[in-house]
């Protein structure tokens, strides 16, 4: 796969106290230019909740091509909250039993976000995909964005809303009712949402390292503010 690079160069310049100079490169050996499989540049207006940042967050666009971001720049007219690793929490089943023998009356109590979601199950839910329909259809009636359950290979997996953890069960998956147990999602497999908060204004440079490590694969915004992005990683 063809790389793309980037440059950069130069010098910070510290006056008061005596002056210092430090370097500006990128990369641990202080490399001027590294390479990316992808890079993507934009400007994004953020106006999220009237303007009030870590309220309402959006995703970032040009980061949202990328599989990993391994360089980010951003220059604000204003301050705003920035939300590395965006990511909602997840269960995933491994135990699920199916045709799930339902006969009709058996619960699943999602407690999502800090709200309780029942889905009332009927005779003919036999199958994961009829099991995903009646969650996802109870989390619509609760005024839950859907689609939150999902198929994956042969087993039920369900996603949160909010992309980090807060107060009263933000960012967090609990499970209960009649059929938790024949879906698996006793013992499911729970992460919590992973979303890291700061607050920038200005300009910000950040690497992420390019192995070893996790980098983040997505990032949301929040408050008022126009800013220019560079964004570098996996595509």
């Amino acid at each position: 796969m063809a790389t793309k690079q980037i440059e950069a160069s130069g010098s910070l310049v510290i006056t008061n106290n005596g002056q210092n100079t430090k370097p500006i490169a990128l990369g641990t050996g202080g490399d001027s230019q590294r390479s990316y499989e992808e890079v993507v540049t934009d400007q994004t207006v953020v106006n999220t909740a009237g303007g009030v940042a870590g309220g309402v967050f959006q995703d970032l666009p040009c980061v949202s091509g990328l599989s990993e971001v391994q360089f980010l720049y951003l220059k604000s007219d204003n301050a705003f909250v920035l939300r590395l690793y965006a990511v909602p929490a997840s269960a995933i089943s491994t135990t699920g039993a199916y045709p799930t023998t339902f006969g009709g009356g058996e619960t699943l109590i999602t407690t999502i976000d800090g709200v309780a979601v029942t889905a009332t199950f009927l005779i003919g839910d036999q199958t994961v995909d009829q099991v995903v329909a009646r969650i996802n259809a109870a989390m619509a009636l609760a005024g839950i964005a859907t689609p939150r359950a999902s198929a994956v290979a042969g087993q039920l997996r369900i996603d949160g809303v909010a992309t980090a953890v807060g107060a009263g069960g933000i960012g967090q998956l609990t499970f209960a009712g009649t059929g938790s147990v024949q879906l698996g999602m006793d013992a499911a497999t729970i992460v919590d949402a992973q979303g890291q908060d700061q607050t920038l204004a200005g300009l910000t440079i950040m690497e992420f390292p390019h192995s070893g490590q996790t980098a983040p694969t997505a990032a949301q915004v929040s408050g008022t503010a126009t800013i220019d992005v560079v964004a570098a990683g996996r595509a």
